[in-house]
Protein backbone atom coordinates (compact mmCIF):
# COMPACT_ATOMS: atom_id res chain seq x y z
CA UNK A 1 0.00 0.00 0.00
CA UNK A 2 1.43 3.37 -1.02
CA UNK A 3 -0.02 6.85 -0.73
CA UNK A 4 -3.04 5.48 1.20
CA UNK A 5 -4.30 3.37 -1.67
CA UNK A 6 -4.13 -0.31 -2.52
CA UNK A 7 -4.26 0.09 -6.32
CA UNK A 8 -0.98 -0.49 -8.18
CA UNK A 9 1.44 -0.88 -5.28
CA UNK A 10 5.06 -0.07 -6.08
CA UNK A 11 7.81 -2.63 -6.66
CA UNK A 12 11.17 -1.16 -5.60
CA UNK A 13 14.42 -2.62 -6.94
CA UNK A 14 17.82 -1.71 -5.52
CA UNK A 15 21.43 -1.97 -6.60
CA UNK A 16 24.00 -1.25 -3.88
CA UNK A 17 27.71 -0.91 -4.58
CA UNK A 18 30.39 -0.52 -1.94
CA UNK A 19 33.06 1.21 -4.01
CA UNK A 20 35.41 1.90 -1.11
CA UNK A 21 35.33 0.60 2.49
CA UNK A 22 33.97 3.99 3.60
CA UNK A 23 31.46 4.67 0.77
CA UNK A 24 28.29 3.00 -0.52
CA UNK A 25 26.27 4.04 -3.56
CA UNK A 26 22.67 2.86 -4.05
CA UNK A 27 20.35 3.18 -7.03
CA UNK A 28 16.63 2.52 -6.48
CA UNK A 29 14.03 2.09 -9.22
CA UNK A 30 10.39 1.93 -8.13
CA UNK A 31 7.70 1.02 -10.62
CA UNK A 32 3.94 1.00 -9.97
CA UNK A 33 2.68 -2.48 -10.78
CA UNK A 34 0.21 -2.78 -13.68
CA UNK A 35 1.07 0.69 -15.05
CA UNK A 36 2.90 1.40 -18.29
CA UNK A 37 5.34 4.27 -18.68
CA UNK A 38 3.30 6.91 -20.47
CA UNK A 39 4.32 10.50 -21.31
CA UNK A 40 0.66 11.47 -21.85
CA UNK A 41 -0.38 10.54 -18.31
CA UNK A 42 3.02 11.70 -17.04
CA UNK A 43 3.67 8.37 -15.31
CA UNK A 44 7.34 7.54 -15.06
CA UNK A 45 8.94 5.16 -12.54
CA UNK A 46 10.71 6.78 -9.61
CA UNK A 47 14.50 6.70 -9.72
CA UNK A 48 16.78 7.64 -6.84
CA UNK A 49 20.53 7.77 -6.06
CA UNK A 50 21.78 7.53 -2.50
CA UNK A 51 25.27 7.95 -1.06
CA UNK A 52 26.48 6.82 2.37
CA UNK A 53 29.83 7.80 3.85
CA UNK A 54 31.30 6.17 6.96
CA UNK A 55 32.82 8.97 9.02
CA UNK A 56 34.07 6.75 11.86
CA UNK A 57 34.67 3.00 12.16
CA UNK A 58 33.27 1.19 15.16
CA UNK A 59 35.86 0.74 17.89
CA UNK A 60 35.81 -0.94 21.28
CA UNK A 61 34.04 2.00 22.92
CA UNK A 62 33.13 4.34 20.04
CA UNK A 63 30.22 3.52 17.71
CA UNK A 64 30.45 3.78 13.93
CA UNK A 65 29.03 6.96 12.40
CA UNK A 66 27.58 7.24 8.87
CA UNK A 67 26.39 10.29 6.92
CA UNK A 68 23.71 9.54 4.33
CA UNK A 69 22.44 11.58 1.40
CA UNK A 70 19.27 9.93 0.14
CA UNK A 71 17.80 10.96 -3.24
CA UNK A 72 20.59 13.38 -4.05
CA UNK A 73 18.67 15.05 -6.92
CA UNK A 74 15.81 15.84 -4.53
CA UNK A 75 18.23 17.27 -1.97
CA UNK A 76 19.87 19.46 -4.64
CA UNK A 77 16.43 20.60 -5.88
CA UNK A 78 16.97 18.96 -9.30
CA UNK A 79 13.77 16.86 -9.08
CA UNK A 80 10.13 17.77 -9.50
CA UNK A 81 8.44 18.63 -6.19
CA UNK A 82 6.25 15.52 -6.55
CA UNK A 83 9.38 13.34 -6.79
CA UNK A 84 11.04 14.47 -3.54
CA UNK A 85 9.24 12.04 -1.22
CA UNK A 86 12.40 10.31 -0.02
CA UNK A 87 15.04 13.07 -0.19
CA UNK A 88 16.89 13.04 3.13
CA UNK A 89 20.10 13.88 4.90
CA UNK A 90 20.75 11.70 7.93
CA UNK A 91 23.35 10.62 10.49
CA UNK A 92 23.36 7.06 11.83
CA UNK A 93 25.35 5.57 14.68
CA UNK A 94 25.77 1.80 15.12
CA UNK A 95 27.34 -0.24 17.89
CA UNK A 96 27.59 -4.01 18.44
CA UNK A 97 27.70 -5.72 21.83
CA UNK A 98 28.37 -9.34 22.76
CA UNK A 99 26.54 -10.59 25.85
CA UNK A 100 27.30 -14.24 26.66
CA UNK A 101 26.31 -16.06 23.42
CA UNK A 102 24.16 -13.23 22.06
CA UNK A 103 25.21 -10.54 19.59
CA UNK A 104 23.25 -7.29 19.88
CA UNK A 105 23.55 -4.64 17.17
CA UNK A 106 22.07 -1.23 17.97
CA UNK A 107 21.34 1.64 15.60
CA UNK A 108 20.32 5.20 16.34
CA UNK A 109 19.89 7.91 13.73
CA UNK A 110 18.39 11.28 12.93
CA UNK A 111 16.87 12.46 9.62
CA UNK A 112 17.24 16.20 9.03
CA UNK A 113 14.54 18.35 7.45
CA UNK A 114 16.65 20.47 5.10
CA UNK A 115 13.76 21.94 3.11
CA UNK A 116 10.45 22.21 4.98
CA UNK A 117 7.90 19.85 3.54
CA UNK A 118 10.29 17.89 1.32
CA UNK A 119 10.97 15.08 3.79
CA UNK A 120 8.51 12.30 4.52
CA UNK A 121 7.50 12.16 8.18
CA UNK A 122 8.67 8.54 8.60
CA UNK A 123 12.31 9.51 7.93
CA UNK A 124 12.34 12.83 9.77
CA UNK A 125 13.63 12.93 13.33
CA UNK A 126 14.91 10.11 15.50
CA UNK A 127 14.88 6.51 14.21
CA UNK A 128 16.64 3.35 15.29
CA UNK A 129 16.54 -0.31 16.09
CA UNK A 130 18.14 -3.38 17.55
CA UNK A 131 19.09 -6.70 15.98
CA UNK A 132 19.64 -9.82 18.08
CA UNK A 133 21.45 -13.01 16.99
CA UNK A 134 22.72 -16.11 18.81
CA UNK A 135 26.20 -17.47 18.12
CA UNK A 136 24.75 -20.91 17.28
CA UNK A 137 22.53 -19.30 14.59
CA UNK A 138 24.80 -16.50 13.28
CA UNK A 139 22.90 -16.14 9.99
CA UNK A 140 19.52 -15.61 11.69
CA UNK A 141 18.51 -12.51 13.59
CA UNK A 142 15.46 -10.90 15.15
CA UNK A 143 14.90 -7.18 14.62
CA UNK A 144 12.95 -4.44 16.35
CA UNK A 145 12.99 -1.04 14.63
CA UNK A 146 11.28 2.34 14.68
CA UNK A 147 11.22 4.59 11.57
CA UNK A 148 10.38 7.73 13.61
CA UNK A 149 6.65 6.99 13.33
CA UNK A 150 6.05 3.23 13.28
CA UNK A 151 7.43 0.16 15.06
CA UNK A 152 8.65 -2.72 12.89
CA UNK A 153 9.43 -6.27 14.06
CA UNK A 154 10.97 -8.95 11.91
CA UNK A 155 13.27 -11.88 11.31
CA UNK A 156 16.20 -12.11 8.92
CA UNK A 157 18.19 -15.05 7.55
CA UNK A 158 21.17 -15.35 5.19
CA UNK A 159 21.05 -18.49 3.00
CA UNK A 160 24.23 -19.89 1.36
CA UNK A 161 26.14 -16.67 2.22
CA UNK A 162 24.34 -15.02 -0.75
CA UNK A 163 20.54 -14.78 -0.32
CA UNK A 164 19.33 -12.48 2.44
CA UNK A 165 15.62 -12.83 3.30
CA UNK A 166 13.78 -10.53 5.70
CA UNK A 167 10.15 -10.69 6.84
CA UNK A 168 8.42 -8.44 9.29
CA UNK A 169 5.39 -6.48 10.41
CA UNK A 170 5.45 -2.75 9.72
CA UNK A 171 3.41 -0.83 12.30
CA UNK A 172 2.92 -4.29 13.86
CA UNK A 173 0.13 -5.15 11.39
CA UNK A 174 1.33 -4.79 7.74
CA UNK A 175 3.46 -7.53 6.20
CA UNK A 176 6.77 -6.36 4.76
CA UNK A 177 9.53 -8.47 3.25
CA UNK A 178 12.75 -8.21 1.30
CA UNK A 179 14.98 -10.49 -0.74
CA UNK A 180 18.59 -9.54 -1.50
CA UNK A 181 21.33 -11.27 -3.44
CA UNK A 182 24.88 -10.48 -2.35
CA UNK A 183 27.83 -10.90 -4.65
CA UNK A 184 31.32 -9.63 -3.84
CA UNK A 185 33.14 -8.06 -6.77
Amino acid sequence: QRFNRRVNPGMPSYLNLTLFPFMEVMFRYTHELNMKVNPETRYFPDRMMTFRFRLFKERKIRPALVLGLQDITGLLDLSLDAAKNYAALYLVSTKSFKVNKLLLKSTLGYGFDIETGSLKEDIKGVFGGIELAHEKLPNTSFMLEHDSLHPIVGISHLFFERFHVMMGLWDLNKLTWGLNYRHPL
